[in-house]
């Protein structure tokens, strides 16, 4: 049975106000997620967790459906099996889960720090306080009383972004994409200009895809991803140090279920196939001197060895034991989806 020994604490909340990014890890070195949400932020979440250290996995593919002495686990292996006819769950496969499920604090304590980011991220959106100061009269010059500007308060510039972001596009939700709003004649030279544009881009999608598989914006001056305009689009600052992962590999595929916000480490953990690879396996190599399959591991930028092998298939189970050992994501190493037709508006 998956999942029959629950991670070793102890455990923490932790999170970003920007992002409304929430997750429960372990609070020792090398923190371990212990469960996440596909959407962040509190409204709409679902929850992740990580059993036996395979990477996470949404709540829905561990939900136990009982039926007489039987134990269905998944909504996906339930809707196969017809001796389910009701779809009533009985528990989740995990042993995290259940020991959340056990402790009623903790979720008293996610609940907290929700109220305390909402309140920080109120506050933080409205700016800082300006305060009137009181110049010093020249010699000879009346005091006069302190002079207030009349300038409005500046916003955070990734809010303003996102503020941009919103007049200039609308987001398909379903594939993924940012569309082109009609844009003001004042946004160009001239009202001409301004005409040939709408004409020819609005209600198109924007961005075509590069060379490299990921879809590109001209925005704000620059060229942008895709995938980074709709995080920002969405849930405003992308904060420093973090990155935005496709999950399933597809660099095109900027769907928002398919979007998580990572680190460096944590989406080095991620890596779609490489396009050179001839074993078919990531990871798997074949030693011409030795005559074997060599299997090895990238860790942080560093290749771990893992030995040489008879078989393909010993050298691919070596690769899947380590890359459970630590904890990489269950798409690392499968090819990505097909993808998506490129030709699109700039």
């Amino acid at each position: 049975m998956a999942g029959t020994k629950h991670t070793a604490g102890p455990w923490a909340w932790f999170g970003n106000a920007n992002s409304n990014h929430v997750y429960l890890a372990t609070v020792h070195g090398g923190r371990r997620y212990v469960m996440d949400f596909t959407r962040w932020g509190m409204r709409g979440a679902q929850p992740r967790f990580q059993p036996e250290r395979g990477g996470m996995v949404d709540a829905k593919d561990l939900l136990q459906f009982e039926v007489g002495d039987q134990n269905i686990v998944g909504v996906d292996a339930a809707r196969k099996d017809t001796s389910v006819y009701r779809y009533d769950v009985r528990g989740i496969n995990c042993a995290d889960a259940r020991l959340i499920a056990a402790a009623p604090d903790l979720l008293g304590e996610l609940k907290r720090m929700v109220e305390h980011f909402s309140a920080w991220s109120s506050t933080s959106a409205r700016g800082p306080t300006i305060i009137p100061t009181r110049r010093q009269p020249k010699r000879g010059q009346r005091c006069t009383a302190p002079a207030t500007s009349s300038r409005k308060r500046r916003a955070p510039p990734m809010h303003r972004a996102q503020k941009r972001l919103r007049e200039m596009f609308a987001f398909d939700e379903e594939a993924g994409h940012l569309i082109w709003r009609e844009r003001p004649s004042d946004h160009f030279a001239t009202a001409a200009a301004g005409k040939i544009w709408n004409s020819r881009y609005a209600g198109t999608v924007a961005g075509v895809i590069g060379a490299k598989g990921y879809r590109r914006i001209k925005f704000a001056g620059k060229t942008w991803s895709a995938h980074r305009l709709i995080w920002i689009y969405i849930n405003g600052q992308i904060p420093d140090g973090l990155q935005v992962d496709h999950i399933n590999g597809n660099r095109s595929d900027n769907c928002l279920d398919n979007l998580r916000l990572v680190t460096n480490a944590e989406n080095s953990r991620n890596q779609s196939m490489p396009r050179n690879n001839t074993s078919g396996v990531m990871g798997v190599v074949w030693h011409r001197r030795a005559r074997k399959w060599q299997a090895q591991v990238k860790i942080t930028g560093q290749t771990k060895y893992l030995g040489l092998f008879d078989t393909i298939e010993a050298a691919s189970s070596a690769c899947a034991k380590a890359e459970i050992a630590f904890g990489f994501h269950p798409s690392h190493g499968k090819r990505p989806a097909a993808k998506l037709d490129g030709r699109s508006h700039a």
